[in-house]
């Protein structure tokens, strides 16, 4: 059950209250705060009748009453409260109540205005057993585009270019020898992929992998074991991750760098590294791995 109780401390605005109300708040508070549901629901009712105006005590009287598993007296409770309030907390504790006690069109009315506020995710809303009554395609959908908003990275296709380059590998050199092991991770909802290389000789290095949207193009930051660090940029087509940089030479010079990804098949991937001299009219190829998926 994902139903939010707020515990608020929250000044009430009318200086013009008995002792008698000021009793009964301390008494309806204090057994709002120990769950003495029964107690609460008699409490805040004298208090909604005495100042209806209070939006706090709708919202404490239509919780007692869930509570207690009186949906319908908590769904019209609701109703009142939110007709005094925009909490988005309310609509989905709304939701969930109606839900309950049956009224579903009415849920699906707060559930997507307590969606739409951003504060909610697509794991709460999947997994609140209140909110059972309502699983159909519709919800799946809703699910989904909750999911969409708090993960867009996961969702579009320009961010997965690079996903045939994620796994854990066994790293070999044209002579088939063992250069290393690769391991690829996606990170941060998949926004990121993360490198970590371990080179079979001595030598490490890591390197952080993105699709830049304001640039519209791909990333890669790598830093090496040594201290090096080398940035390159590129475009993804046909298979292929293609990066280009630019590295500078103790005597002033600069020297062009190529680095290429194959996908040959789901579980092998070519990684071709390439340096020009003369501004790229020709090149030489530093490495040539054969990336082997581990089993």
């Amino acid at each position: 059950m994902r139903f939010f109780i707020l515990i608020l401390i929250i000044p009430i605005v009318n200086f013009a209250v008995s002792q008698t109300q000021v009793d009964i708040l301390e008494k309806a508070e204090s057994a709002y705060k120990a769950s003495d549901w029964a107690t609460s629901v008699k409490l805040y009712l004298q208090l909604c009748k005495s100042q209806p105006g209070e939006a706090k005590f709708w919202n404490r009287l239509a919780t007692s009453y869930y509570q207690q598993g009186a949906y319908k007296n908590a769904s019209q409770t609701y109703r009142q409260y939110l007709s005094m309030a925009q909490d988005p907390v309310g609509m989905y504790n709304a939701a969930c109540t109606f839900a309950l006690s049956g009224e579903k069109d009415t849920a699906w009315y707060w559930l997507e205005k307590a969606t739409q506020s951003g504060w909610f995710t697509a794991t709460q809303v999947r997994k609140d057993n209140d909110l059972k009554p309502l699983h159909s395609r519709r919800f799946d959908d809703l699910v989904l585009s909750l999911d969409r908003a708090a993960r867009p990275c996961e969702y579009d296709s320009l961010f997965r270019q690079f996903d045939f380059w994620i796994g854990e590998w066994d790293v070999f050199n044209i002579a088939g020898q063992k250069a290393g092991t690769n391991t690829i991770q996606k990170l941060t909802e998949g926004c990121l992929l993360f490198e970590n290389w371990t080179g079979s000789l001595g030598g490490s290095g890591k390197s952080i992998n993105f699709y830049d949207k304001q640039k519209k193009i791909w990333r890669q930051i790598w830093i090496a074991s040594n201290g090096n660090v080398s940035e390159f940029y590129g475009q993804y087509s046909e298979g292929v991750m293609d990066f280009y940089g630019e590295s500078a030479l103790a005597n002033g010079g600069i020297v062009k760098n190529r680095l290429r990804f194959f996908r040959i098949d789901s579980d092998t991937v070519r990684q071709l590294a390439e340096r020009s001299d003369d501004n790229g009219k020709s090149w030489q190829v530093t490495y040539d791995f054969r990336y082997v998926r581990k089993k």
